[in-house]
């Protein structure tokens, strides 16, 4: 990149704190119009269509700077970007086998080749490319880039995160290795630093829906529905950052807007299981039990093996009083999720709220199994235990979840202690 694309691209992430995605483009647009022959004004315009993921668009708009570059193997590595970003794997690796025709030995050619291996999730392959890009260039960013998404694919965190905080010596305010970190601590559950990762990228890329996406879902609350709000904005038609967004939404009560929402992505792109299953959860939310059903079975025609679809499904029928449908809904929830207790919680509440206590118990069993020190379980199998009047399990059920870690209503279960003595 050219001190004059790196100063263009700079103002334009100053300009973008204070502009919205679409406001930016226009801009960039005028500014490239009035400009035809200005390589900074064409490529600064590409990589905003880029991150905008009008891919087609962008695409035609980086070969104009291609060629206004004299064809240079970055300018030509920029446009196969547009392929690695959209996924589609076969005609990157068709581009970057015309790009190595002319460059064989230049890392980006190697790099290329890498990055489509990436988007083909090989990422043996790609470690073969990426070893003769660094052979030929030990500090070249793509490449490290490359390197730090090859072993975060492969589970390799450590190594990962090296390659990462190699390109920051490089570069210090390099977004997309902040974002490489973050995504591995999101991966590993150290949330605050994940977080924090994802600030800094921000705050050097502060327009990427992409960044902005992943901040959300990682924050939730008002901050994360603004910047979801943002990507949809930056990003129109994203089908993942719209899904993200209608949760947010659906979580804080405004059921309508979230399935307004759901029910535009299917529009598109009628195959979108997670869709379906938040217009089944909107649904059920307002009582429209038919609706939701005919959503959540939808939803789990496409993916089958959907524990969250399968688990309000079953919510649905126990809704409808189709009491036994809804119990063994509840343990193919339950299968689907093994390390998860939602649904036979659910499950024995209903056989509870029945006078199936035999069957509730049963359930209880299959959650203490899997989590032995929740609040909520032991009060239940408290609660089971004193219906069927064996007081002394009971009393001792009662008082290991008063020592449990989890929300319950404790004055309750103090009470209940009482009356037991």
């Amino acid at each position: 990149m050219t001190k004059r694309i790196l100063f263009a691209t700079i103002a334009l992430l100053v300009t973008t704190r204070a502009l919205g995605q679409e406001t930016v483009l226009k801009q960039l647009k005028a500014e490239a119009r009035s400009a035809p022959r200005d390589v900074a004004a064409q490529s600064a315009l590409g990589q905003a269509l880029l991150k905008a993921g009008r891919w087609k668009e962008a695409e035609q708009q980086l070969e104009k700077v291609a060629r206004l570059r004299g064809n240079a193997i970055e300018a030509r590595y920029d446009v196969v970007k547009v392929k690695f970003e959209s996924g589609d794997y076969r005609p990157a690796r068709a581009a970057c086998r015309e790009l190595s025709r002319e460059n064989a030995n230049c890392p980006l050619v190697h790099v290329c080749m890498a990055r489509a291996f990436l988007v083909w999730k090989r990422s043996a392959r790609a470690f073969e490319e990426l070893d003769k890009a660094l052979a030929l260039d030990p500090e070249n960013i793509e490449a490290l880039l490359a390197l730090g998404d090859a072993h975060r694919l492969r589970g390799s965190y450590k190594e990962s995160q090296t390659a990462y905080q190699r390109v920051l010596t490089l570069l210090p305010n390099d977004s997309r290795a902040f974002v490489g970190i973050g995504r591995i601590m999101a991966i590993t559950n150290r949330r605050a630093e994940a977080v924090e990762a994802f600030r800094s990228a921000i705050r050097n890329d502060p327009q990427s829906p992409a960044i902005q996406f992943e901040l959300a879902r990682l924050i939730g609350g008002d901050e994360g529905l603004t910047l979801l709000q943002q990507a949809v904005q930056g990003r129109p038609k994203w089908a993942e950052a719209e899904i993200a967004l209608a949760e947010l939404y659906l979580s804080s009560g405004k059921v309508d807007i979230a399935e307004k929402i759901a029910a535009d992505v299917l529009k598109r792109t009628p195959t979108r299981a997670d869709a379906y299953t938040i217009l089944g959860r909107a649904r059920l939310k307002v009582d429209n039990l038919q609706e939701a059903e005919k959503a959540l079975r939808r939803a789990l025609e496409l993916v089958p093996n959907d524990p969250l679809a399968a688990l309000t499904l079953a919510n649905v029928l126990a809704e409808s009083e189709r009491y036994e449908e809804a119990f063994e809904q509840y343990r193919i929830a339950a299968d689907l999720a093994p390390n998860d207790t939602e649904a036979l919680v659910k499950a024995a509440e209903l056989g509870m709220r029945l006078g199936r206590n035999a069957l509730a118990t049963g359930f209880l069993d299959r959650a203490l199994e899997r989590e032995r020190n929740s609040a909520k379980i032991l009060s239940l199998y408290a609660d089971v235990l004193s219906a069927r009047n064996d007081r002394e399990q009971a009393r001792r059920y009662y008082e290991r979840a008063l020592k449990a870690p989890g929300e319950i209503d404790r004055e309750r279960i103090k009470r209940r202690l009482r009356e037991l003595k």
